[in-house]
């Protein structure tokens, strides 16, 4: 093998120690370093847009020997389930990246700070969240953290008003076709 192949070969293999007291608590501590590397660079070289989403969605699992169940209609997806965050609007084709699966507003909170820390922006970004993670308070918290937050809810949240509570589901002949109420928080 020539040197010049060596080195182009070395560049791209890691070696780690099997004996490193990380590998009894740590689960990827082998590729700590790469994956720490490609965040640093990845935050370095992309700058958000002013309108991001935010959704729960699952990595599929590719292993040869997936689970079995006996009722085919009540199986579990397989994979990794992670939180989405979408960047763009619906017709752009730039991807989601993945974040920790913890739930929960102080989750959505923690992830988009992470996310939004150390970006420029002059105004207020627009967050776009599904029903399982809009609240009345995690609306109120992204407002005085400068974000504009817009989202399904469910009705059984906190703090959510129950006059708001539709008396029927169907639409009455009398209402005409695209109407709607708003709610507002502030």
């Amino acid at each position: 093998m020539s040197r010049d192949l060596f080195r182009e070969i070395s560049r791209f293999v890691y070696f780690t120690d099997n004996n490193n007291p990380a590998s009894a608590t740590e689960r990827v501590w082998k590729i700590r370093s790469i994956l720490s590397t490609l965040e640093t660079t990845f935050k370095e070289g992309y700058v958000l847009g002013s309108c991001v989403g935010i959704d729960e969605g699952m990595l599929p699992s590719h292993n040869k020997g997936p689970n079995k169940n006996i009722y085919e209609e009540h199986t579990p997806p397989l994979g990794i389930q992670v939180v989405e965050l979408d960047i763009g609007r619906a017709d752009d084709e730039e991807g989601a990246q993945s974040m920790d699966t913890k739930n929960g507003p102080a989750s959505v909170i923690r992830n988009i700070a992470c996310v939004f820390r150390g970006l420029p922006y002059e105004g207020r970004r627009l967050v776009i969240g599904d029903r399982f993670y809009t609240s009345i308070p995690l609306a109120q918290h992204l407002r005085t953290m400068g974000f504009n937050y817009v989202g399904t809810i469910q009705t059984d949240r906190k703090r959510w008003c129950s006059q708001l509570n539709y008396p029927k589901k169907k639409r009455r002949a009398s209402t005409p076709r695209g109407t709607f109420q708003i709610g507002s928080t502030f």
